[in-house]
């Protein structure tokens, strides 16, 4: 008995099978150079972590002090008390991180009196806490105090850099094949993210951390796209599980425990990222795609191959039928694609809703990523910290799937929209004093903006 579906889903469900043991393989192959996208996002976490901080007080400074920063007795007298923080997550700190007393002139001893202690000056130079991290980017460039705001840079890059890859990333995916554009970006991260560990300035930094943020929404949106192809129609949600897994967060957090540096933070991430490359020869390229684009002898191996991996019997008859539905969607769609760039966005009426998805997907990543990238300055340890931020993850796909089910992605998306901005504000009020208050709201609202990230692209992930 054959179905009611047509086109490619006709091969799948009446043919070769939708959700055999083919698609589980390759999910389980696609899964991991998705999930190790995390590396690229969680990155700045640890290799620009800004460490507890204070002004370097030359005249009171010794041996003793580089392994008791912030305990030594001369501190009452040489740093003013600590007023504030500017980061919502963060506790207020005993000592001000930015400003000293200014000494008297000549002063040559750690005394009292060799402080003027109702004038304070901006420090010239730090003294960081080494407990997780001997240097990272924010110490070796002074990203703190007066240049704070350039650390902060690199989350709103971070956000530009996603935005531009969404726009273009499905382009490339329609022009070039859906393998080639999912792991293009390993291509490119893996000589972007290592070179980033050994730069000297901010400037360089930036433009590297542009790149290789950009390249994720490319990897993002061609894998998910990739895996709905070969599902049929009813079972594309099985394969979210697998790819939301956070295998490639608490990888992050292992590198970044054994890793004392941020260079060698870069050059670890960037060597599994290489690790990744010989993936590519383990799957074929969309079969889906192939027939969109004129490749109707490569399509039609594939598809064999799946029927081959499912247990599906596939006699000359069927063969035939599977050839002519091949031709068909070449003859229809393969010339296409070839003319669509992303100007198209924004033409033929789509610019109402190209600017609607774009401000939702701002909104989503804002949002995540103030939280995501924030853990580090919980109350706490913060590889803890980042380990429990990380697996909400595993909450997401019951609350993915329960609302969206009963409810639809659109309601779902709108309501933990609002629930997360309920969180956020929340969390801007609840005292930094209350550890547990703090850390149970974060880490619902981490929940609740991954699977608002979740469902939007799994809403606009082509599933029908």
């Amino acid at each position: 008995m054959t179905s009611t579906y047509t086109g490619f889903d006709k091969i799948l469900v009446d043919y070769v099978g939708g959700h055999g043991f083919y698609q589980l393989k390759t999910t389980l192959i696609m899964a991991l150079p998705n999930q190790l996208t995390s590396l690229i996002i969680y990155l700045v976490v640890f290799s620009a972590d800004e460490p507890k901080h204070r002004c370097k007080v030359s005249i009171c400074e010794t041996e003793e002090t580089k392994g008791n920063v912030f305990g030594m007795d001369w501190l009452d007298f040489a740093i003013p008390k600590g007023n504030g923080t500017s980061n919502f997550l963060a506790e207020k700190q005993d000592l001000d991180s930015c400003k000293m007393y200014e000494p008297v002139d000549n002063a040559t001893q750690c005394l009292t009196e060799s402080f003027l202690g109702n004038v304070t000056q901006i420090c010239s130079e730090y003294v960081y806490d080494t407990t997780y991290f001997t240097e990272t980017l924010v110490t070796k460039l002074g990203l703190v105090c007066e240049k704070e705001n350039l650390k902060k840079l690199l989350k709103t890059i971070l956000i530009l850099g996603l935005l531009f890859g969404s726009m273009v990333g499905g382009w490339i995916g329609d022009r070039f094949g859906r393998k080639k554009a999912s792991f293009l970006p390993y291509l490119i991260w893996v000589p972007t993210v290592i070179g980033a560990g050994f730069v000297n300035s901010f400037e360089a930094y930036a433009i590297l951390h542009f790149i290789y943020t950009a390249c994720l929404p490319l990897n993002w949106i061609n894998i998910n796209v990739y895996l709905t192809e070969i599902y049929s129609p009813g079972w594309r949600y099985s394969f979210t599980a697998a790819t939301y897994m956070p295998l490639g967060s608490l990888t992050l957090a292992v590198i970044a425990y054994f890793c004392n540096t941020w260079t060698m933070i870069h050059v670890s991430t960037g060597v599994l990222c290489a690790l990744i490359l010989p993936l590519y020869f383990c799957v074929p390229e969309s079969p889906r795609w192939l027939a969109q684009n004129g490749y109707e002898e490569k399509s039609l191996k594939v598809i064999l191959n799946i029927a081959k991996w499912n247990n599906e019997a596939i006699s000359e008859n069927d063969h035939q039928e599977i050839a002519a539905i091949i031709q068909e969607i070449a003859n229809e769609n393969g010339h296409k694609f070839e003319k669509l760039t992303p100007l198209d966005l924004f033409k033929h009426g789509q610019w109402k809703t190209t600017l609607i998805l774009s401000y939702t997907w701002i909104s989503v990543c804002i949002s995540y990523f103030a939280l995501s990238l924030n853990s580090s300055d919980l109350h706490g340890d913060i590889y803890i910290n980042y380990i429990l931020s990380r697996l909400t993850n595993i909450l997401v796909i019951p609350a993915v799937l329960g609302p969206s089910i009963y409810f639809g992605l659109r309601l779902s998306l709108a309501a933990g929209q609002t629930l997360l901005g309920l969180s956020c504000i929340g969390l801007a009020f609840i005292p930094k004093e209350n550890i547990i208050a703090v850390l149970i709201v974060y880490l619902l609202s981490v929940t609740i903006a991954t699977t608002s990230t979740v469902i939007f692209v799994t809403k606009y992930s082509y599933l029908k």
